[in-house]
């Protein structure tokens, strides 16, 4: 699987970025990855989490 986010900024849509390659893991398993963004007011962002044939998509969270 691979994770990921996506951001927006004004409802103008950036690409979706997966900067993680394919991760291992079995049933059970907890994977982490550690990643820091700077968002400023008016921004929003999802987390995106990609398997080899599904993609499953969080709900927005917006700074106000």
């Amino acid at each position: 699987m691979q994770l990921g986010y996506q951001s927006r900024y004004s409802n103008k849509m950036q690409p979706k970025h997966f900067d993680t390659g394919w991760l291992n893991a079995k049933h059970g398993d907890i994977l982490r990855k550690g990643r820091y963004l700077t968002l400023d007011t008016g921004w929003c962002i999802r987390a995106l989490l990609k398997t080899h044939s599904d993609e499953f998509v969080s709900k927005w969270y917006c700074l106000k």
